[in-house]
């Protein structure tokens, strides 16, 4: 029986995000959700993984380019620059043909092309809102601090929860389900993850802003995320 092996390689996010057709505007707010669990990691008192989170937080919105709203007032022009919106729609049909129209899907299926180490993968693909209270009961750390920071940044850049959750609501309609049981139930476990958090750390919510994630962005953008590569010889098993 032949057995390949696998082995760790690394390659440079701005080369993934070349690669990948990412948008500048979709590329800082990864950058800046990277950036927020990067200044997490760095003042946790859990064991946690911080290449794995970093290099998760990087590629976990990769691909939503095919959710994308062209008309929607919370993109201006200058979202789309310098291409312009009729290259971006031209993007998007590329990728619904190849990923899906799902956006939960692109960003898993393209992790899984990069040959993310299946840790990452498994965290990409537990991030939705709807896992909420999975996450928050999960031993998982890792997990915690990605989707947390994810709820950070919004599209104009690192904010509250409140902030992030209130915009979130209204950009994709959704303020009439914030009265049904599922959707308060949800939030409050977003706050408790908040809590959960914070109650290992050094630092407060309230110490994460813009301006304190900006001097993470040039480190980032040399961040070299791990992929994993089969290596040439089989061994015989």
């Amino acid at each position: 029986m032949l057995n390949f092996q696998l082995k760790l390689t690394r390659m440079k996010i701005c080369k993934i995000y070349k690669k990948y057709k990412t948008m500048p505007k979709l590329q800082l707010h990864m950058f800046k959700v990277a950036g927020v669990a990067l200044m997490i990691c760095e003042n946790i008192k859990k064991p946690i993984n911080k290449d794995l989170v970093v290099s998760t937080c990087l590629i976990h919105d990769i691909g939503n380019v095919v959710k994308f709203d062209f008309q929607s007032k919370y993109f201006p022009d200058s979202w789309f620059a310098p291409q312009g919106r009729g290259y971006w729609k031209k993007i998007k049909r590329e990728f619904i043909k190849k990923y899906g129209s799902k956006d939960y899907l692109a960003n898993y299926l393209i992790a899984k092309e990069l040959k993310i180490p299946q840790d990452g993968l498994k965290i990409i693909k537990s991030m939705k809102l709807r896992n909420m209270i999975k996450i928050y009961k999960s031993n998982n750390f890792n997990l915690k601090i990605c989707e947390y920071s994810d709820l950070r940044v919004k599209p104009n850049g690192v904010c509250s929860l409140k902030e992030r959750l209130d915009e979130g609501f209204s950009r994709y309609n959704l303020n009439h389900k914030l009265k049904s049981e599922k959707m308060k139930t949800l939030v409050r476990y977003i706050y408790k993850l908040e809590k959960q958090i914070f109650k290992y750390c050094k630092i407060k919510p309230e110490d994460i802003t813009e301006n304190k994630i900006k001097s993470y962005l040039n480190q980032l953008k040399n961040f070299e995320v791990k992929t994993q590569a089969t290596n040439g010889q089989a061994q015989e098993k």
